[in-house]
């Protein structure tokens, strides 16, 4: 299963455009004086991709891999935030009182979760590095893929993440929520988890129409459901799992992220049961994109075996 490098980048190009008009119509200008980390990976993603063709040994071609994926993971990410910005303009009241209630339903006491953490500082302060692994598991992933001959895997994560991305970003329109934090316990609370509420004041300034200029180094995850925390523990899973050294720490640190997230994240439990769905089916589609119809049977063509893994 895998996804051409020529179809990724015109999917890039394609989401920009579309960016570009969400933006325009909702009024809003970027600022990248502040964003040298986040170009400097996309320009490092261009040069891998440029890099890749001349690369005159494997380790050439891996390492331009390499950073390519990185390149391009950085950039789909950085347009999917800036997206939700886009959208966040156009969206009108909360639905958390809709998620409280389908949390009440499944029998989640969110507020119970949370005390858990708070009267454990030990807990809530390793919780907090869990919820971080986001922005540091990828890293493992990617290279971990490329440098190991699975470009193709990391191309299909990346498409996969992207694909979720998108999807996730046109549900926020539908369904955006303030935070289960805020719902539950208004401003008193004790203890401000990782996440924090500053995408409360994103959005309300947003619709107001007071915020028009979008820092790149001051973005805020604006989507609450689904959890693109939960959405990101499956498909580290799922890209990592060929990977016989990678495979269980990343299991365990991603059920681990899962776990704390609805603290952690100030997210509803719904939202991360959505954020699950959503990824196994993003997953499902990308494995069924390329089937073959065989002796009567739905098959997919294995994936080519790695130098090492």
């Amino acid at each position: 299963m895998g996804v051409s490098r020529g179809a990724i980048w015109a999917g890039v190009g394609a989401a920009a455009i579309a960016l570009a008009v969400l933006l325009a119509v909702a009024g809003l200008s970027i600022d990248m004086s502040h964003a040298i980390r986040p170009m400097a990976l996309v320009l490092l993603g261009v040069a891998g991709a440029l890099a890749r063709p001349r690369a005159r040994s494997v380790r050439e071609a891996r390492l331009a891999e390499l950073a390519e994926c990185w390149g391009l993971l950085t950039l789909i990410s950085t347009m999917g935030a800036l997206a939700s910005y886009g959208v966040a303009r156009f969206t009108t009241g909360e639905t958390d009182a809709a998620l409280a209630a389908m949390d009440h339903a499944i029998g989640f006491d969110w507020v119970a979760a949370y005390r858990f953490f708070a009267a454990r500082p030990l807990l809530a302060r390793t919780s907090e590095y869990i919820y971080l692994s986001i922005f540091v598991t990828p890293v493992a992933v990617l290279a971990g893929l490329t440098l190991s001959g699975r470009a193709d895997r990391a191309r299909g994560f990346i498409a996969a993440f992207g694909l979720a991305l998108a999807v996730s970003v046109t549900i926020f329109y539908f369904w955006p929520a303030r935070a289960a934090l805020t719902y539950h316990l208004g401003n008193g609370y004790p203890y401000l988890p990782a996440n924090g509420i500053s995408h409360i004041a994103a959005i309300a300034q947003l619709r107001a129409g007071t915020l028009q200029v979008i820092d790149l180094a001051l973005l805020s995850g604006l989507i609450t459901f689904p959890s693109f925390h939960a959405v990101a523990a499956i498909l580290f899973i799922w890209a990592a799992w060929p990977l016989r050294w990678l495979r269980w720490p990343c299991l365990a640190l991603n059920l681990a992220m899962l776990a704390v997230t609805p603290v952690q994240g100030t997210h509803y439990l719904i939202d991360v049961i959505g954020g699950i769905a959503l990824a196994l089916t993003v997953i499902g589609l990308l494995h069924l994109r390329l089937p073959r119809l065989w002796a009567g049977r739905l098959s997919i063509a294995p994936l080519p075996r790695p130098a090492f893994d």
